[in-house]
């Protein structure tokens, strides 16, 4: 009964797990593309939102969501979302559980992952780049 409390004379069992919660992440400060799971967590990924302004530079853009691993290697990525063509502002790309294009159920993403959307058509990466800024939807898991 070490996990139990008594409520007026009864002992419960509680069964709410406060070692989760469910958050809005933005992304990084220096990165904004991208989202990394700090020491001491794990995400379950819900959803991936971006916000992007591409540049002049000639050529659809086609952007998937990634997770990568703490060594940086992709090991997920979704379809690509419709092309964006060059000089949109503020267009919102989508990845969601179900949707299209769908993120997988059941992704967690341990820490010193990150979460990030990439043009895989690489059009514009120098500087100026494209801007993308990404908010991550994940339930957050704290470990002891």
């Amino acid at each position: 009964m070490s996990n139990s409390v008594v409520v007026r004379g009864h002992y419960v069992t509680p069964t709410i797990d406060v070692s989760k919660a469910v958050a809005i992440i933005s992304g990084d400060v220096d990165a904004t593309h991208l989202a990394t799971v700090p020491a001491g967590e794990s995400w379950e990924i819900l959803g991936v939102v971006a916000t992007v302004t591409t540049t002049a530079a000639v050529g659809n853009r086609t952007h998937s969501a990634q997770v990568l691993g703490p060594d940086n290697g992709v090991f997920y990525q979704t379809a690509v979302a419709a092309n964006l063509a060059a000089s949109q502002t503020d267009a919102t790309r989508s990845f969601l559980i179900g949707g299209s294009p769908g993120l997988a159920a059941n992704m967690f993403v341990p820490a010193g992952g990150k979460v990030r959307v990439k043009d895989l058509a690489a059009i514009d990466e120098t500087d100026p780049a494209d801007v993308v800024a990404i908010k991550v939807l994940a339930r957050r898991h704290f470990e002891a």
